[in-house]
């Protein structure tokens, strides 16, 4: 990790980051946001099964449904998001939601697309 003081020195060191615990319900992350043109949506599966994710513009219209898998493993995943978009369809500029859904629940978030 690096930062820099006040007076303008630069402080640098390792950093270890542990996470502990569990959750039956997924967890979402789209990143870098903003998205320029691309990005990716991580995800944890927390038990074997279908999953869906699915891109929405803010009103709640469906825009692009980037994942539909009878079954999935338990675990991390990524999807890349392509402004280009997929089928011919393109991301413009703005904010868009996702909505990734497994067996166990559904999580949602927001992303940007700056082009």
């Amino acid at each position: 990790m690096r930062g820099r003081l006040l007076a303008g020195a630069v402080l640098e060191g390792p950093c270890a980051l542990t996470v502990v615990g569990q959750s039956d319900e997924p967890l979402a992350l789209a990143y870098p946001n903003p998205f320029n043109p691309v990005g990716r949506i991580g995800f944890t599966v927390p038990a074997p099964g279908p999953v869906t994710v699915r891109v929405f513009d803010p009103a709640g219209r469906l825009v692009m449904t980037l994942l539909e898998s009878e079954r999935l493993p338990a675990g991390y995943h990524e999807i890349p998001v392509h402004a280009g978009g997929g089928s011919g369809r393109s991301l413009g500029s703005g904010v868009y939601l996702y909505r990734v859904e497994t067996a166990r629940g559904a999580t949602s978030g927001r992303f940007t697309v700056l082009k």
